[in-house]
């Protein structure tokens, strides 16, 4: 992987191509059909332009140095559909992993369609209980591979089940009956949902401009622990293309302390947009 990546760099360097600093697998290209970008998933590149004409030249100068295959319009990636509409002067973009859901849930065991929708992924106030964990190694590979599985689809399109994923992976080393029961609910809900994504709307109205939000519970589920949950939401022209549900690493001492480590790992993000924004043009100009 390393080494097709520094070959492919080489060429897209003698090419013309520049390399971005905020994240090396994004390079960009400004030339007489306006600014190109590429963006690199192992062999996997994702190219935006202007043309069908531009692609089609860019495809001839991959193919003079590997062989490479163009799928055209990009509609599926690394699990992910992308649905791309016009209406007028609103243009939207949607991405959601149903089919990817659809195929995970055929592996489990979840309540057809008859069963009683749930409204959320888990029950308010969940603990871990007193039940004794699980000493199966089976079901141990069980509830580890189905909670892997279930941090995949919150990563992509899911945010809805980034807390419950946060909280099922805790206790990946030693689940009871109170996680297994968690779970189960996670995928009941998913059931119901598989085709729930992330919708991305641009009208001419539409501002770039970066908003975010952070937010911690002191203490959270672990009384003992006391190591605190918090996450964050970043928006792009009002819509979402960050967040995060984890639990702190270190033990805040007060409420004020673990809103003020939640602050800083959002606001690290926050730098991180700032600067890849900058270097696609779009620079933001009032604090984020």
């Amino acid at each position: 992987g390393r080494d097709w990546h520094r070959a492919l760099r080489a060429k897209l360097l003698l090419a013309g191509w520049v390399q971005h600093e905020s994240d090396p697998s994004i390079y960009s290209l400004d030339g007489p059909s306006g600014r190109q970008f590429l963006g690199i998933y192992v062999d996997d590149i994702i190219h935006l332009c202007s043309s069908l004409s531009v692609h089609d030249t860019f495809v001839s100068f991959c193919n003079s140095n590997f062989p490479t295959t163009s799928q055209g319009e990009l509609s599926f990636i690394l699990g992910m559909k992308i649905t791309t509409t016009k209406i007028g002067n609103t243009s939207t973009l949607t991405l959601d992993q149903k089919q990817a859901i659809s195929v995970f849930l055929d592996t489990c065991e979840v309540p057809r369609k008859s069963a009683r929708p749930v409204s959320t992924p888990m029950v308010e106030h969940w603990t871990y209980g007193d039940a004794p964990p699980t000493t199966d190694p089976s079901l141990m590979k069980l509830y580890r591979s189905r909670v892997a599985s279930l941090n995949y689809f919150a990563m992509c399109t899911r945010p809805d089940l980034s807390f419950t994923v946060s909280m099922l992976s805790r206790h990946l080393h030693d689940p009871n009956p109170a996680c297994f029961d968690a779970l189960d609910r996670a995928l009941h809900y998913l059931h119901h949902t598989r085709a729930l994504g992330l919708r991305y709307v641009a009208t001419p109205s539409t501002t770039s401009h970066l908003a975010a939000y952070a937010d911690a519970s002191y203490g959270g589920e672990d009384a003992h622990g006391a190591r605190s949950p918090h996450g964050h939401a970043i928006y792009f022209a009002d819509c979402l293309i960050d967040w995060s549900s984890t639990i702190q690493s270190t033990v805040a001492l007060s409420s004020a302390e673990s809103e003020h480590i939640s602050a800083f790992h959002c606001g690290r993000t926050i730098v991180y947009y700032r600067h890849l924004l900058e270097e696609k043009g779009l620079p933001q100009s009032s604090p984020t």
